[in-house]
């Protein structure tokens, strides 16, 4: 079975509760564990974040796009903007001083998520993450 959710939002910071509402439905729709939603809740948050601070520098309503498709056994999740030109690639994945404020959000993603890419199509950056799920990563609960 597969699900997908479509959302047309603006560079707003607080909107990110929308998106982790939309991953909790998906999740509990796909039956997945309530650590493996938070691991894409983190991990969607943290590009939708950068998209905001470092794509848009701070500048409110803005286009962002973002669809999770989603199956049993994992998410595919991409974030579209028009924000200044990135490339993931090119990007370092360590961090480089473990007590800095801030620099976690593409050490995140790529701990978080199986991986991530990064294009450029026409005036627009496209961020593609995805995780792959097996059934024995399902949480029993706690004893």
């Amino acid at each position: 079975m597969k699900h997908t959710v479509a959302m047309e939002l603006t560079s707003c910071l607080a909107l990110v509760d929308r998106l982790h509402e939309q991953l909790q439905a998906v999740g509990t729709k796909m039956g997945w564990s309530a650590e493996q939603v938070f691991g894409l809740k983190l991990a969607t948050s943290e590009a939708f974040s950068n998209v905001v601070r470092h794509g848009y520098h701070g500048e409110c309503d803005a286009p962002i796009e973002v669809v999770f498709e989603a199956q049993a056994d994992g998410i595919e999740i991409c974030i579209r903007d028009q924000g200044c030109p990135f490339c993931l690639q090119e990007q370092t994945v360590h961090l480089v001083d473990p007590w800095s404020v801030g620099g976690r959000g593409i050490f995140l993603i790529f701990s978080l998520m199986d991986g991530a890419r990064s294009e450029r199509i026409g005036d627009w950056n496209e961020l593609r993450m995805w995780k792959k799920f097996n059934n024995t990563n399902k949480s029993s609960g706690c004893a």
